[in-house]
C-alpha cells in the first residue's frame, strides 16, 4: 500500500471516531515513515522526501474530502485524467 493509500485509511478512521481534520493529519503523517530516519537509504529516503512533498501539496484535497465538501472543478478534472490512465 502506498502511502497516500495509508494517509486516507487513516483519516477515514478518524473521521469515523469524530476527530478534527487538522488533529486527523498531524496524526497520519506522524505514523508514516519519514526520509529522515538514519536506517532508510539513499533510494529509500529519496522516495520519502517524494512523498512528503507530494502529501503536502494535496493536504488541501484531503481536507475538502475530509470535511464532505465538493470537488472543485480542477479535482474533478484531476479525477477523469486519472480515471483515463488507470
Amino acid at each position: 500500500m502506498n502511502l497516500a493509500a495509508v494517509v486516507r485509511c487513516s483519516l477515514a478512521a478518524a473521521r469515523v471516531e469524530g476527530i478534527d481534520f487538522d488533529s486527523a493529519w498531524d496524526e497520519a503523517l506522524g505514523a508514516l515513515p519519514h526520509a529522515a530516519t538514519e536506517d532508510a537509504g539513499q533510494a529509500e529516503r529519496r522516495e520519502l522526501e517524494c512523498w512528503e512533498g507530494a502529501l503536502r501539496w494535496s493536504r488541501p484535497f484531503f481536507r475538502t474530502a475530509y470535511l464532505g465538501e465538493p470537488e472543485s472543478r480542477r479535482e474533478r478534472a484531476a479525477g477523469s485524467i486519472q480515471e483515463l490512465v488507470a
